[in-house]
């Protein structure tokens, strides 16, 4: 009995797993402008490679009276971003493709409200926490946390608490000190890497790690005295730090008790 419990464990993981892809797969091809591919001899690498390439940012007609449709945006939106929550990489990945031009049909609409946008932002930091041990994941949903908390910072200036009820050990002082980066407050202005290295150290202490690294004991080494000591100074030869003057001027120096 218990092997065939696990059995049907096993087969319903499975089963949710490809039907969760395929249901993404499916608001992909209804939202999103897929460009023309000009190459008809590429092999399957090459279309998995080139297949973010091939999305626009932007909704398609189709996709953008979906998200106009007032029955409809919310399970689009919750779909796409509740998706950074499973334990489902390829999942995960998908879900990020549509996370920015969902986000940004939802401000032209203005249908973001205060919940909404803290809803956003609060997914995209568990999303970072669960698949952030694997490199791919992390790029990506450090560029997706960037964008969102770039656009809706201005919008919704609430939305730091997530930051600081989510972040440990996220200070005031760190988090104005990257809102002047992000918000352009400086005076110089920042680069997009840069804002994703800022964003990137502000969140480190919940990116997700993998399992061999939960436990790792970092080294740090002091700072060792030296093996060789010499007891007694030597004189020093340096004739700025001698004690009695000594130059051309005193050579040839007239005494006046001569």
């Amino acid at each position: 009995s218990s092997s065939v419990d696990e059995d049907k464990e096993v087969l319903e993981d499975q089963l949710t797993r490809q039907l969760t892809r395929e249901y993404l797969e499916l608001l992909g091809v209804i939202c999103m402008n897929k460009k023309p591919e000009t190459e008809d001899n590429m092999d399957d690498m090459e279309v998995v490679s080139q297949g973010a390439a091939t999305r626009d940012d932007t909704l398609s007609e189709l996709g953008q009276m979906c998200m106009k449709t007032e029955d409809i945006y919310p399970f689009i939106f919750l779909c796409v971003y509740d998706g950074l929550l499973w334990r489902d990489s390829s999942t995960c990945h998908k879900c990020i493709s549509l996370g920015w031009p969902v986000l940004k049909q939802m401000l032209a609409d203005k249908t973001v409200t205060s919940a909404v946008a803290h809803h956003l932002l609060h997914a995209v930091l568990l999303g970072l926490k669960l698949h952030g041990q694997h490199e791919a994941g992390q790029a990506m949903l450090l560029s997706l946390g960037l964008q969102v908390y770039e656009v809706l910072r201005p919008l919704f200036p609430d939305i730091r608490l997530v930051m600081q009820q989510q972040i440990p050990y996220c200070t005031e002082t760190s988090l104005k000190s990257f809102d002047d980066k992000v918000l352009h407050v400086a005076p110089q202005k920042q680069s997009d890497k840069r804002k994703k290295d800022a964003f990137k150290k502000l969140v480190s202490d919940i990116i997700g790690k993998n399992l061999g690294e939960h436990f790792k004991k970092e080294r740090h080494f002091e700072r060792l005295p030296p093996i060789f000591q010499l007891k007694n100074k030597l004189p020093s030869l340096d004739i700025l730090d001698a004690s009695e003057s000594t130059g051309l001027a005193n050579l040839f120096c007239v005494d006046a008790t001569k």
